[in-house]
């Protein structure tokens, strides 16, 4: 899940060439966003997003602006720097989450391009939305209804944010994902069965459950590993857990250079994924990439990434006993897990940026959108 402060902006420029193909625009982009040395959900796409648009001929403009209240304060001088931005762009693209920054950061954004008759692209990745929008104060509503279109990754997003907003624009477009960095030489006969999660350690995210499956798991399949990366506010709950449960073989990597997942992909057997919300799930698709099968509750936009039964299964929300299930058989069933391994690989194509690109290229070049 991603986390409701981040932030990512982008303000678009239109160039006079560009170097993919004459029938294209170039563009200046500036992208506001939580960059590096940070980590997290939101890091990844901003830094994908920038390295995909420079490797195609754009000029990219990176603008660090930390996360939660980091960047807020002094106030005036990230709404100036806003103005000043917008001011030389066409295109301004936001991608938010569910949290205040919806309001406190992307709200002005929205509304000063808005006056300066700017294109506004709401990029939308809160997963919590799914269960929490008909809820939301009617402040927090505002972006969707004034960006000129609002973007999200899965259908279920759209339908939802529809039946709310009858007059906002919406499109799909799945996250880009950098599948071919996780597309290593693969391992199939594994000595010691791996189960590997990664998601920031919160309460939402499930590794209380995965820890009860994976104990159960252990007492058929006694070498069982289970690999958890990433940090959280709840890691040291989860290590006070394992001890009082006595589980052993629960190895916590901590927060990782994403550059060390594909290794760390390449020596597990299973991806397990407990979340409750999930709007998307990046690494769902290069855990794919990496011949991983995945077993994972169906909830949130999962079902549009994984395939049930052809990449991994999803199983019903809490239904744990069918989680260890299904964990068991791949396990056991050697030709399973490869023919699953193998469906993956070539799924998490279509979520690679010589894919994705071309969606996000049409609706930059909308002159619909144009003053909206």
């Amino acid at each position: 899940m991603l986390k409701p402060q981040n932030i990512l902006l982008i303000i678009i420029k239109k160039k006079e060439s560009f170097n993919i193909s004459s029938n294209r625009q170039s563009y200046k982009i500036a992208i506001l966003a939580p960059l590096p040395p940070l980590s997290g959900g939101m890091t990844q796409i901003a830094e994908s997003l920038s390295n995909n648009l420079i490797n195609d001929g754009h000029k990219v403009i990176k603008i660090q602006l930390g996360k939660g209240l980091m960047g807020l304060f002094p106030i005036p001088t990230l709404y100036f720097q806003f103005i000043h931005n917008i001011l030389r762009c066409d295109i301004i693209h936001i991608i938010s989450a569910s949290g205040s920054a919806l309001w406190i950061k992307d709200l002005p954004a929205i509304i000063i391009a808005r006056l300066f008759k700017k294109k506004v692209i709401l990029n939308f990745v809160g997963g919590k939305a799914l269960d929490y929008y008909p809820k939301w104060p009617w402040y927090k509503r505002l972006p969707f209804k004034w960006a000129s279109v609002v973007v999200l990754p899965t259908d279920i997003f759209v339908n939802l944010l529809k039946k709310y907003n009858p007059l906002t624009k919406f499109y799909k477009i799945p996250h880009v994902v950098d599948v071919k960095s996780f597309k290593n030489n693969h391992d199939l006969k594994k000595e010691v069965p791996i189960l590997l999660a990664a998601k920031s350690l919160e309460d939402y995210a499930g590794f209380d459950i995965l820890l009860d499956v994976f104990s159960s798991v252990k007492e058929k399949i006694h070498n069982a590993e289970l690999w958890i990366v990433g940090d959280g506010p709840i890691k040291d709950d989860l290590k006070d857990q394992v001890k009082e449960m006595e589980l052993k073989d629960v190895r916590f990597f901590g927060n990782i250079d994403h550059k060390e997942m594909p290794d760390i992909m390449q020596k597990a057997t299973i991806f397990v994924h407990a979340s409750k919300y999930e709007s998307f799930g990046i690494v769902l698709v290069e855990a794919m990439a990496s011949m991983l099968p995945v077993v994972s509750f169906d909830v949130g936009g999962i079902s549009e990434v994984i395939i049930n039964s052809k990449t991994g299964y999803l199983i019903p929300y809490r239904d744990n006993n069918e989680f260890i299930d299904k964990i068991l058989d791949l396990i056991t069933n050697e030709k399973m897990k490869k023919e699953l391994g193998e469906n993956g690989i070539v799924h998490s194509e279509k979520f690679s940026w010589e894919i994705i690109r071309n969606y996000w290229y049409d609706l930059y070049s909308d002159s619909g959108l144009e003053g909206n």
